[in-house]
């Protein structure tokens, strides 16, 4: 309906210059797309409705989750988290098949695995229209079990056998060394157009200057992030050596998006995954800690997981989570909820 906005005002302009034919033209197009606009606004407020009805009113059934993926539109930023299509099948009363799909943000995606169960209103009247209720982990005792923080006293524990990240991937979990790629490749390309123009007897001096300062700006950016994050990997390894060994209880695994050139308008995204834990370290105190982690880590991992890490005795309880303590690997799933739980 905006865009319609823009050909109406083209119609506007080409009357006025009295090219009639064009602007015709124009006034369909803008009709048309207002049109099409108002449609999928009245489909989208009816399907709201029906959605707020059938939550409140429909009849309920135990739902179970048959997988995830993102959606083709993505609100990062100021829209808000990434979005998930978190798809799930159900029975109606008569005991047919049935599939649904509800959209949520990637922190609520990421509190389902697939095969959980999960609260499904639908219509009596239209069982294939539902809406996904789900309840969260508030509702579920076994998940709710398995979210509290695991004591490294527990003896004797799968931790002491799981092996220890390589330096290798302790390098592709870092954020400050993924992202200090772009800018890198970017300041060096920059720099050797730069020195292009240069030997290019008809280049224009202010065109060389720009491209200098930019190339260098990037390169100063990207150098940045790899020195932080060699300082970030250095902790790690030295937590790796000599931190005491624990289990921990996945609280959060979520998606960053880091914007490079804003506010421009051709702004790179860049994406980094995080997972957010808690754990008792040798006095029985709960701490928490969080991790980078690659996109392959994160996608295993839902919250009430049990995970082994490595600590710092020496640091505060209350220092900056990230420093304290680095993530080992996943020990197992979150407990199972048993038939009827979840809702």
């Amino acid at each position: 309906m905006i865009t319609s906005l823009v050909f109406f005002v083209f119609a506007a302009m080409e009357t006025i210059h009295g090219r009639a034919g064009d602007a015709s033209a124009n006034f369909e197009i803008a009709v048309f797309l207002l049109i099409a606009g108002g449609l999928l606004l009245w489909r989208a407020r009816w399907s709201a409705k029906r959605a707020v009805r059938l939550a409140s009113a429909g009849t309920s059934t135990a739902g179970v989750v048959a997988g995830m993926a993102k959606t083709w539109f993505q609100g990062w930023g100021d829209d808000g988290p990434p979005l998930y299509a978190l798809r799930f099948t159900y029975h109606d009363q008569h005991g047919r098949a049935h599939r649904g799909k509800a959209l949520c943000a990637q922190t609520d995606a990421f509190q389902w695995r697939t095969g959980d169960r999960g609260l499904v209103r639908y219509d009596l009247e239209h069982p294939g229209r539902s809406v996904w209720i789900g309840q969260g982990l508030q509702h579920n005792a076994a998940r709710e079990a398995g979210l509290q923080p695991a004591s490294e006293r527990r003896a004797p524990s799968p931790a002491a056998e799981i092996a220890q990240p390589l330096p290798g991937r302790l390098v592709a979990r870092s954020s400050y060394l993924r992202s200090a790629v772009l800018p890198v490749v970017l300041g060096i390309l920059l720099g050797l157009l730069a020195l292009v123009l240069r030997s290019n007897p008809n280049a224009s001096v202010a065109v060389e200057i720009p491209l200098l300062v930019l190339s260098l700006a990037h390169l100063l950016s990207g150098v940045t992030g790899i020195v932080q994050g060699v300082r970030q990997v250095r902790s790690w390894s030295r937590l790796l050596r000599d931190g005491a060994l624990a289990e921990a209880t996945v609280t959060a695994v979520g998606e960053q998006a880091r914007f490079f050139f804003r506010p421009m308008p051709n702004a790179v995204m860049m994406t980094s995954w995080t997972i957010e834990y808690r754990y008792s370290d040798g006095s029985g105190r709960s701490r928490h800690g969080t991790s980078d982690v690659t996109r392959s880590e994160a996608v295993a991992l839902r919250p009430g997981d049990t995970v082994a890490i490595k600590y710092d005795r020496d640091a505060p309880a209350h220092g900056r989570p990230e420093e304290a303590s680095v993530w080992i690997g996943k020990l197992a799933d979150r407990p199972s909820p048993p038939n009827g739980s979840s809702y």
